[in-house]
């Protein structure tokens, strides 16, 4: 915005102030002065209607006055004769009065005779007593005349009708007794009487009746007329101005309002003058500000705004040897020749800068909104660009589409930019592109520079790939060293364990076995037998550790995963008092082919884990689901007990993490749980080396379900499978020696190759020797052959052996063991009759892999 817009602003905003000031002030003063005035005026009116209400009130009651102490009224009372209604009750007479009825009661507040008419219709009225008789229970105090002389008056409520009514005792005309009666007399406050009002007043009146709901309004208490009555101003709108005048019952309850209107006359010239004066005290301020804003111009405005066009064309076309001109002595002038001599001081610092730039020895990029502005020769030669190739463009356009991280790389850029100009200096490590789109890691430092052109950004770059290289390696050797120092001290741990305690539940065992032989109770037995059982389940446990400090290949068996399971729940039946176990086992689940004792281990820890997660838990409960889908066989384990905090969800597996015992900060496990931090480890380890998979799924503080899926292995090929396998390239009738130590695999392989469609010619041996002997005297065309083999001999050593006799024999080794693992891929390469899949592997696979070994070695 320029000072001219400025000056005209602030100019016209105090003008405008101002205003509303001197508006303010005048409406304050003068315009509550005339709502004062305005308020005077229709109290003095409300008065009025007040005490003309009042004045007909005490009109009726000057008549009843005149009526009731009458002796022809009171012989009328006690005899009815005919000649004094006809002579004082006529129509006329009670039109005359300006009454609506005339009512003659007795002592007992019995009516004895009343007179109605209807003044609208000028007609008689042939009236019920009960309705009369109603209005007098309704006010009893209209029959109250113990006082001679005494007249109630008021108004009431008769028919739906406001009434005003009077009463008074029948006397004779010299005011003596007895009382005979009480004559009551009335006349209707209605449209009829509120017009007559108006005429006489000549003032706009409505009539309305007080409700309860509205009966306790704000009326001014402290302004009163003669009877008391109770008033509240109001204004609706800006054109009317209303009082309410509240009339009360002879009950002393609020009956009906009376509402004046008037015109607010005063009100409306009150605004008319403040209209005028403001209108004459604006005329005089622009006057005022016009005559400012033309000496401003003149003085200051014009010569300021040729300084500045002079120093945006010398912006424009680089501050090169043009100069500010502007003469005079004031400010204005002395701010010329500042900006000359700082142009030449910037000119200078250019000069300087440019050099640093230009020569130093790192890609430097100048950044503007998070576009490359400028860039030094390095950059250029870093990225293989030419210059205008890399101006306008966003660093991310050099960078891989995405960051390590995941994050777009222009967006993130961006976010970057945000940050450094946020800070002083910013440091940041960033992938980038070469010309032949290599990825390259690079240190970025950002530095934010304040240039005339507004807030930059330089961005240093340095490659630090083989540093980062360097500090991977170094990690993952250290790693690996860690790793191997741990497990190789575990494992000689665990084999001292194993040693000692086999021997122990040797002993255990031995005993147990011979005393069921000759236990004559069935309870016994039935002890002996779990102590059996246990001891079986220990040696199983032992087995396992040393396998997995070891790294060993697990054995594989047939079995059902239901019968495993009601196996292990057996056996923890004692930790599982007191907990709710649902089991819902699929129905035709397929069998296993898995190591049984790594399995069961996998089930005791994971069960385990939720007994531990229910130890704090009201109605604990354990279920466990095994269903088969797409070719696996799947169990389930849920509990609802303290649930996984999220956090730790991908840290579970991890050996020594464990969240019982110190580790336990929530509270969530009772007290005395530990755990070693080991045993998801190891269930992980037995599924991924069975090639199947496990999930977990948790709810911190209600539940959480482990999924664990492994790969079925049937014991012969589909119907499917065989006629793929006729269908393709796979040779028929071959001699093939089987090694396999494992009698369950080795049944099964048999079985496929020497069925249809194949029906290869197939011997099995157990051991290396007994291979090693069948090679030598028979002519086979392939060996299946094992890498774990019991005794002294492995398959590496069969290998070795047959290839001492043949060269090009194709040998297809079956091991899922992490050691031959590692060993294969260097031999692969050198002998390429040899293939390999890893344990367990599917029937077709096993069979689609002999196959294409075949095809592979018939040129060798």
């Amino acid at each position: 915005m320029t000072i001219r817009k400025k000056i005209l602003g602030v100019i016209f905003s105090l003008f405008v102030v101002m205003g509303i000031l001197i508006y303010a002030i005048n409406r304050f003063w003068l315009i509550n002065g005339y709502i004062e005035l305005e308020t005077r005026d229709m109290i003095k009116t409300t008065g009025q209607v007040a005490e003309r209400m009042e004045a007909d009130l005490s009109a009726l009651k000057r008549t009843v006055g005149d009526w009731a102490p009458w002796d022809d009224t009171y012989r009328f009372v006690q005899d009815l004769n005919g000649s004094y209604i006809d002579n004082n009750l006529m129509y006329s007479t009670l039109a005359n009065l300006n009454l609506n009825f005339m009512v003659f009661a007795d002592t007992e507040g019995r009516i004895k005779f009343l007179r109605a008419i209807d003044l609208e219709n000028e007609t008689l009225l042939d009236e019920k007593n009960e309705d009369y008789a109603r209005l007098l229970e309704t006010y009893p105090m209209l029959l109250r005349n113990e006082a001679q002389q005494e007249v109630v008056s008021g108004y009431a409520v008769f028919n739906d009708h406001i009434v005003r009514i009077c009463s008074a005792p029948i006397m004779t005309s010299q005011f003596q007794g007895p009382v005979m009666g009480t004559l009551v007399m009335g006349n209707y406050i209605n449209p009829r009487e509120i017009d007559r009002l108006e005429k006489n007043l000549k003032i706009p009146l409505e009539i309305q009746k007080t409700m309860p709901a509205n009966s306790g309004r704000d009326f001014f208490k402290e302004e009163t007329r003669s009877m008391g009555n109770r008033f509240l101003i109001e204004r609706p709108d800006r054109h009317m101005i209303t009082s309410s005048i509240v009339f009360e019952s002879l009950s002393k309850d609020p009956l009906f309002t009376l509402e004046v209107k008037k015109n607010r006359d005063i009100y409306l010239q009150g605004e008319q003058t403040l209209i005028y004066l403001l209108l004459s005290l604006g005329g005089v301020g622009l006057l005022f500000m016009m005559a400012v804003l033309i000496f401003l111009e003149k003085t200051v405005l014009y010569r300021l705004h040729r300084l500045s066009t002079d120093v945006k064309k010398i912006a424009r076309q680089g501050h090169g040897k043009d100069r500010v001109l502007m003469s005079g002595k004031d400010e204005i002038a002395s701010l010329s020749l500042d900006i000359n001599q700082m142009l030449e001081k910037l000119r200078e610092n250019e000069k300087r800068y440019h050099t640093l730039f230009e020569s130093a020895s790192d890609p430097i990029l100048l950044l503007k909104e998070d576009l490359i502005v400028d860039c030094n020769l390095k950059a250029l030669e870093f990225f293989g660009c030419e210059k205008n190739q890399m101006i306008g463009k966003n660093p991310g356009f050099f960078s891989p589409e995405t960051q390590p991280d995941g994050e777009p790389s222009i967006l993130k850029f961006r976010k970057m930019m945000e940050t450094s100009l946020a800070k002083d200096v910013f440091l940041l490590e960033w992938l980038y592109l070469k010309n032949d789109n290599t990825v390259f890691e690079t240190e970025m430092n950002l530095a934010r520079i304040d240039l005339p052109s507004g807030n930059h950004i330089q961005a240093i770059i340095r490659d630090i790939t083989e540093r980062k290289q360097s500090e991977t390696d170094r990690l993952k050797a250290q790693k690996i060293a860690a790793d191997q120092e741990k497990f190789a001290l575990i494992g000689r741990i665990a084999g001292k364990m194993a040693h000692d305690f086999n021997n122990i539940l040797g002993v255990i065992m031995g005993n147990a076995e011979l005393s069921l032989m000759d236990c004559p109770h069935d309870k016994t037995r039935k002890t002996l037998e779990l102590i059996f059982e246990q001891t079986r389940r220990g040696k199983n446990m032992t087995k396992n550790l040393v396998a997995f400090a070891k790294d060993q290949e697990p054995k594989q068996e047939f079995f059902s995963i239901n019968d495993k399971i009601d196996l292990v729940l057996n056996l923890m039946r004692k930790d599982l008092e007191g907990i709710e176990v649902v089991t819902e086992k699929g129905l035709d689940m397929p069998e296993l082919l898995a190591d049984p004792g790594m399995i069961e281990h996998a089930l005791i820890n994971l069960i385990q884990n939720s007994i531990h997660a229910l130890s704090l838990t009201e109605a604990p409960r354990i279920t466990l689901r095994t269903y088969s889908r797409e070719n696996s066989v799947c169990f389930e384990i849920e509990d609802n007990g303290c649930g996984i905090p999220q956090e730790s969800l991908d840290r579970i597996y991890e050996p020594s993490f464990t969240l019982k015992g110190s580790k336990d900060i929530s509270g969530s496990y009772k007290a005395g749980i530990k755990g070693t931090g080991y045993g998801m480890s190891n269930i992980k380890k037995y599924i991924e080396q069975h090639k199947g998979n496990i999930a977990v799924e948790s709810k911190p503080g209600a539940r959480t379900q482990f999924t664990v899926s492994l790969p079925v292995i049937g014991q012969e090929l589909t119907i499917g499978d065989k006629t793929k396998t006729q269908k393709g390239r796979a040779c028929f009738e071959k001699y093939i020696l089987l090694v396999e130590d494992e009698n369950d695999i080795a049944e099964v392989q048999s079985r496929i190759l020497m069925q249809a469609p194949c029906n290869h010619r197939v011997d099995i041996a157990g051991d290396g020797p007994t291979a090693m002997d069948l090679f030598g005297r028979n002519p086979y065309d392939l060996v299946s052959l094992d890498y774990v083999l019991p005794g002294d001999m492995n398959g590496m050593d069969v290998y070795h052996h047959i290839r001492s006799l043949n060269k090009t024999i194709p040998v297809l080794f079956i091991s899922g063991n992490i050691e031959f693992l590692e060993s294969i891929k260097d031999l692969k390469q050198k002998d390429p009759c040899i293939d390999h899949l890893s344990k367990p592997c599917q029937n077709k696979e096993y069979m689609d892999t002999i196959s294409r070994l075949f095809e592979r070695t018939r040129a060798y």
